[in-house]
């Protein structure tokens, strides 16, 4: 009997550590879920004998996965970052290799430095943990750091943007290389940061496996002219009207401070898109309310509107669905209620309400002029659709596919994180802001000539399934890791 069949009949656990999907409206979240949820399928189907858990702190889990695979309750590990330790540390006893994945390193940092300590006790188990960030800064500001540094020490990181000794000693005691086994990044782009002069001496280059992403190609598919002119009917948007939407939050890491001069620009000319944005019930809103009324003009002409997003929760919840959409909707109108009183008139007014299909249907195309994304999942999940996506060239999206490049916009060095600690409002740093939003608009336009035109845009779909950019794929990669990390055990 050969080493990989007896294995096989001593069998596997797989494990997935999962944060905050008690918060039902993130879709980061919900999209670690679809990919545990998926990957948990193609295991049973790869893996004959294999016991699967995901350990998590949401409540809305359960209802979503099949029975077979065990879910635990735990506490949140950014506040409690034992909590993984205490209940993987209970699964590990069964002596089966064991394989535990958590998806968001800047999340569950804390957590990970805790688990790495169970390979001392347990040999059978693999470690493999998500680097989805790509700005050093940002690393850096959402790491807990709190648990290693004093806070004093933790601003001044923060505000300097600064790699100390003590960042350093943090980051070694965390990512020790003798205790993770993989680190997955979502593509090349991702690579290379992490293999910054700071980071290589902690990270080793061939611990690094390149997962690439990918977006729901059943979820996020094309609909007919037809279908897109009965959905803005309902919604009563004019489908001779040019609708851009701002495919992410409103943040500064996101473009935030770009897309201020692309309304700034619009407000003061009179052709104009009607802009749609994702509202979420937290201080990127308050934020973007604040911003608002530096823009009455497009906000008297209802050129500014509002959505609630749930189309991937509505899609995994099934039967919670009806409880969570009355749940949601009390939620965000009470938190719109709070809102500023002049600000919160225009998005009561202009509040589309809660979409349950994609929202890139409604839009002619998607915005997201990120300063710093590893992904970027909107872009693909537009693209699937056949809705041009227009970006940076600081996302993975547009650096694994070439064919897609003419969408993005090269920004300036300059142009950097900054975290909340730090004054980055120069001169100079506004006047590449305005260069990069120049270049965007000139695209918009373009998109609305073409619209006038009724051309129709760019297919592709096609481009992204082909070069394998999709949730499928991005599993079946994951189960060959697998395979071959278990063979080698």
């Amino acid at each position: 009997m050969n080493h990989s069949k007896s294995l096989l009949n001593n069998g596997y656990q797989l494990v997935f550590l999962l944060s905050d999907l008690g918060f039902p409206i993130s879709n980061n979240l919900f999209g670690q879920l679809t990919i545990a949820i998926d990957l948990c399928r193609f295991a049973h189907k790869d893996f004959k004998e294999v016991d699967i858990y995901i350990l998590t702190s949401g409540t809305y889990t359960k209802t979503c996965i099949s029975k077979n695979i065990r879910v635990i309750h735990t506490n949140d590990p950014f506040i409690d970052p034992s909590a993984y330790k205490r209940e993987l540390g209970k699964i590990l006893k069964n002596k089966k290799p064991t394989i535990a994945t958590s998806f968001m390193i800047h999340r569950d940092a804390a957590a990970v430095y805790e688990l790495s300590k169970l390979k001392k006790t347990f040999s059978n188990l693999l470690l493999l943990i998500g680097l989805y960030c790509t700005a050093r800064e940002y690393f850096y500001d959402e790491l807990p750091i709190r648990n290693f540094i004093s806070q004093k020490a933790k601003d001044y990181i923060l505000a300097k943007n600064k790699y100390t000794a003590a960042m350093k000693r943090y980051l070694t005691m965390m990512l020790n290389e003798n205790s993770i086994d993989k680190y997955l990044v979502l593509n090349e782009y991702t690579k290379k940061a992490y293999l910054a002069k700071e980071l290589r001496r902690i990270i080793p280059p061939d611990k690094i496996y390149v997962i690439r992403g990918g977006a729901d190609e059943k979820l996020f598919k094309p609909i007919t002219n037809k279908q897109k002119m009965l959905i803005r009917k309902k919604y009563m948007l004019d489908e001779r009207k040019f609708i851009l939407c701002f495919g992410t939050r409103f943040t500064q890491y996101k473009g935030a401070d770009i897309l201020e001069e692309i309304l700034n620009y619009y407000n003061n000319n009179i052709i104009a898109p009607t802009f749609l944005f994702p509202l979420y019930p937290n201080s990127d809103t308050v934020l973007l309310s604040n911003k608002l009324l530096g823009y009455k003009k497009l906000l008297e002409k209802n050129k500014i509107k509002f959505f609630l997003d749930l189309s991937r929760q509505k899609c995994l919840l099934q039967r919670d669905w009806p409880t969570l959409y009355k749940k949601t909707c009390l939620d965000i109108d009470s938190f719109i209620k709070n809102l500023p009183t002049e600000s919160k008139k225009y998005i009561e007014k202009n509040y589309l309400g809660v979409l349950d299909f994609p929202y890139y249907h409604l839009a002619n195309i998607v915005l997201r002029p990120s300063i710093a994304d590893s992904q970027a999942i909107t872009l693909f999940e537009s693209a699937l659709c056949n809705c041009p996506a227009y970006g940076t060239n600081r996302t993975g999206f547009y650096h694994d596919l070439d064919e897609l490049r003419e969408y993005s916009v090269k920004l300036p060095s300059n142009i950097q994180i900054f975290n909340r600690y730090s004054d980055y409002k120069t001169h100079q740093y506004n006047d590449s802001v305005k260069s990069v939003a120049e270049e965007f608009v000139h695209m918009i336009n373009k998109e609305m000539e073409n619209f006038e035109k009724k051309l129709d845009p760019v297919h592709t779909r096609e481009l992204v399934i082909r070069n394998g950019f999709t949730s499928k794929a991005m599993v079946k990669r994951h189960v060959q890791l697998y395979k071959s990390l278990f063979a080698n055990l």
